[in-house]
């Protein structure tokens, strides 16, 4: 689900990392998707009461397609009646915690019948229906090639990958692409993905055979004692 968040830089920052760790995309910095292109607005009770004349009521007009929760305001009757009289359309005290607003974001969109295939490979989790890859809390964008790629290169378990299978599995069988054009594209996933041995995940080229990619430390462990494993994540 499309996310935009409107609070105090230090919230909107752990805010952020709590709901794309649940698989959800937040676009507050994503000056690639228009102002309108959000599914849910979370607005918190603290921006609502800055100084700089933030009000619900003008944000309500401006997303009017969009959902608008406030979220961690006072536990008192008339903080709720307030934001419901500015226009929100529902609203989550701040003692209810980061579980109820993920419990109740799973019933807006309806992932619990619609659920979204996620794969992970220790730190990494690949969400199949955004092209975005989840590491340590923060997303990284591929283009639909590089995510292609970097999913097949974790598939691969450590064994070598061949360019010639590369070549056929992701661009087709009958593709004219020259070799380099792999090599190009891999070196984009390698430094997107920060692929080196300081982040724990190695991609190394063969010589004349293609690619490996491999975990190293913790992460090594953890995969070898389940490669892969997919499950449905509401």
């Amino acid at each position: 689900m499309r996310i935009r968040i409107y609070s105090l830089e230090n919230e909107h920052a752990r805010l952020s990392r709590v709901l794309r760790v649940a698989g959800h995309r937040v676009i507050s910095d994503d000056r690639r998707l228009p102002l309108l292109e959000a599914d849910l607005i979370l607005v918190h009770w603290r921006w609502l009461q800055g100084d700089t004349g933030n009000d619900l009521a003008t944000l309500r007009r401006v997303h009017a397609e969009s959902a608008v929760w406030v979220i961690g305001l006072p536990s008192e009757p008339a903080a709720a009646l307030r934001v419901f009289a500015q226009g929100a359309d529902d609203c989550i005290p701040e003692v209810f915690g980061d579980a109820v607003l993920l419990a109740k974001a799973v019933r807006l969109t309806g992932r619990v019948t619609d659920s979204v295939e996620v794969s992970e490979f220790g730190e990494f989790r690949f969400l199949d229906d955004h092209r975005t890859v989840v590491r340590d809390g923060q997303e990284v964008f591929l283009t639909d090639k590089e995510y292609a790629l970097a999913l097949y290169l974790f598939r691969s378990n450590g064994e070598l990958v061949r360019r010639e299978d590369l070549l056929r599995q992701i661009w087709g069988s009958g593709s004219q692409l020259h070799s380099r054009s792999v090599d190009v594209h891999l070196s984009r996933v390698r430094k997107k993905l920060r692929l080196e041995e300081r982040s724990g995940w190695v991609l190394n080229s063969v010589y004349g055979q293609g690619y490996r990619l491999k975990p190293m430390g913790g992460d090594r462990e953890r995969v070898e004692r389940a490669a892969l494993h997919h499950r449905a994540f509401a």
